[in-house]
């Protein structure tokens, strides 16, 4: 059995993850690539935005956000 990862996330935002395309093995992917835990949450549930049409307002804000944390060093 393996270990599971730290993802440094409450429930909520994990649970908001996975209720967006989240795919954690690509998670697992950009980490091995290098790239820091909190990008790679970001970049990961940017992708599964970006796999579907970004149609309504709030799709856009959506992908806006997670763009904007991504650029940001909070």
């Amino acid at each position: 059995m393996t270990e599971p990862n730290r993802l440094d996330l409450l429930d909520t935002d994990y649970a908001a993850l996975i209720a967006t395309d989240y795919d954690p093995n690509l998670e697992r992917l950009i980490r091995a690539a290098g790239e820091s835990s909190r990008d790679a949450v970001l970049l990961t549930r940017l992708v599964g935005l970006a796999q579907k049409p970004l149609e309504t307002e709030r799709d856009w804000q959506q992908f806006e956000a997670v763009w904007g944390k991504l650029e940001s060093d909070e």
